[in-house]
């Protein structure tokens, strides 16, 4: 688990990094291209303070939530949307903390200009980082075992999404059902039943365990979350709702229930409020 966390942060900061090359790159190639009447003499004159203010600020709107290309399922799509939205947060943030700021008139062609190189950049670097990720883990690195309990049609749909592209970087060993299933791959190893998971895991151990077991059969599944709690294996229980909803559903809690709801609210978006 420390070594996933690990991953992660040294991926997310190393793409922020980048992304700071980028920004301030642009930044000063452009001014330096435009001329000073342009500009304007107080703009030109605080580049300095320009730049701290322009670094500090992608800092706040990006670093928390604005690096998703290195999990292991994610498309190309949300990169480029994730992107533009971090490019608008920043332009709408940056322009007017600089505007109270009074560092002179403004000039739009120079905003136009830089947001607009920044954001093609931006979305190359992303994706190019991405594709980077992908063969590391295809090769073999930062790779993660895995095994599957249960057979209903969410678990056969979830070993399809684990093992579809090499680069999602999960081993799946195999999987625990109470027959084997016909709606695995006949090439898939059976493991044994559920009741033969814990001393599996004794034995051989492995970092994601996926259930897919019924709620009724709890008596059987809390001593498998016990053991994955104490022993710092990830555990995952696995819906069955394929067989009914094919779709794409969000996931978020009601004080201790969690819920599954089908579309989200498009104002929740801050962006989608400022448009409006």
């Amino acid at each position: 688990m420390k070594q996933v966390l690990r991953f992660n942060k040294v991926i997310k900061f190393i793409i922020i990094i980048g992304d700071l090359c980028i920004l301030n790159g642009i930044f000063i190639i452009l001014e330096s291209i435009i001329d000073e009447r342009t500009l304007g003499t107080v703009f030109v004159k605080s580049l300095l303070q320009l730049l701290v203010l322009l670094n500090l600020v992608y800092i706040a709107c990006c670093y928390p939530q604005g690096v998703i290309l290195h999990q292991r399922f994610v498309r190309p799509d949300c990169i480029v949307r994730l992107a533009i939205r971090n490019t608008f947060l920043h332009a709408v943030v940056f322009i007017s903390l600089i505007s109270l700021a009074n560092f002179g008139t403004l000039s739009a062609r120079f905003f136009v200009l830089f947001y607009t190189i920044f954001l093609i950049c931006l979305i190359i670097y992303r994706l190019s980082c991405r594709a980077i990720i992908k063969l590391y883990r295809r090769s073999g690195g930062n790779s993660r075992t895995a095994i599957l309990i249960g057979d209903g049609e969410s678990m056969a749909e979830l070993h399809h999404e684990m093992t579809e592209d090499d680069a999602s970087g999960f081993l799946v060993r195999g999987y625990f059902a109470d027959a084997p299933s016909t709606l695995y791959p006949e090439q898939f190893p059976y493991l044994g039943r559920p009741d033969e998971v814990l001393p599996y895991l004794c034995a051989n151990g492995t970092e994601h365990v996926y259930c897919g077991l019924l709620a009724s059969r709890s008596q059987e599944i809390l001593p498998i979350i016990n053991y994955c709690e104490n022993h710092l294996i990830h555990f995952y229980s696995v819906l069955n709702i394929h067989n009914y909803l094919k779709r794409r559903m969000h996931f978020e809690m009601m004080g201790n229930v969690p819920i599954l709801y089908i579309r989200p609210e498009p104002l929740a978006q801050l962006e989608n409020r400022l448009l409006k």
